[in-house]
């Protein structure tokens, strides 16, 4: 079915994406979507605003949508609910700023029941929003990371795993929350890397996938993870 879009006339896949957009809108109760354009690799950034209320997304709802875009690997897609994305762009995420307020809106749907209109938000307001979310987020990391040379130092190995594995994750999470506008929820680092891979290959190799040390290395970290967290479980009182 062919709906009324915006797609930018004069680019030079217009055609294209206004198919794809019509595909999705077919699918998807979207409110809004949204493109970005020049952004590298992907070159192509679409974001599918869902009308509803609920923040996470099934994935049942994204199987049809991987394959509408699985052959195109210059273009890719991000989806969230209206009222995630609304409360997202107030404090200032870098990935709606950037997507969304300085991104072009192609669909917007009359009846939609929740609206998010990320561009009555002015840029220059949501700047230092941005910026003071940067600083917390990188704050959480240096509290984390001062524990670390105090774990080497006293020899408490697992506790110093346990905390490097906090405070990867901690960067991950930041990076995910500015660069894919959600961070995942997930504690194997191998997850993360997989979910970056696609919008920042740069951030996805801390662990190198075809290193055999690197992947062991990588796997240390996360058992380590679990069994300081089984050791933490066990040493709960009982209630009785």
């Amino acid at each position: 079915m062919r709906h009324y879009t915006l797609i930018p006339e004069g680019h030079s896949h217009a055609h294209l994406l206004e198919q794809i957009t019509n595909q999705v809108i077919d699918i998807v109760n979207v409110g809004e979507a949204y493109i970005s354009v020049d952004n590298g690799n992907p070159e192509i950034i679409f974001t599918f605003l869902i009308d509803t209320t609920y923040t996470r997304i099934d994935n049942e709802l994204l199987l049809p949508l991987n394959r509408i875009f699985s052959n195109y690997n210059w273009i890719a897609y991000r989806i969230f609910s209206c009222d995630y994305a609304a409360d997202a762009v107030r404090k200032g995420n870098l990935y709606f700023l950037r997507h969304c307020t300085l991104g072009i809106m192609i669909y917007s749907n009359p009846s939609a029941t929740h609206k998010v209109d990320p561009d009555g938000e002015i840029a220059g307001l949501l700047l230092p929003r941005a910026k003071k979310h940067f600083k917390r987020a990188m704050a959480k990391v240096d509290g984390r990371y001062a524990n670390f040379p105090k774990c080497l130092k006293y020899e408490k190995f697992l506790d110093g795993a346990y905390v490097l594995h906090q405070m990867i994750e901690q960067l991950f999470k930041f990076a995910e929350s500015f660069i894919l506008g959600k961070e995942i929820f997930s504690k194997d680092m191998a997850e993360h890397q997989s979910e970056l891979s696609r919008f920042a290959p740069s951030l996805a190799t801390l662990f190198n996938a075809v290193d055999e040390e690197e992947t062991r290395l990588q796997k240390l970290i996360f058992s380590a993870y679990q069994a300081y967290r089984i050791r933490i479980a066990l040493m709960l009182p009982v209630k009785t």
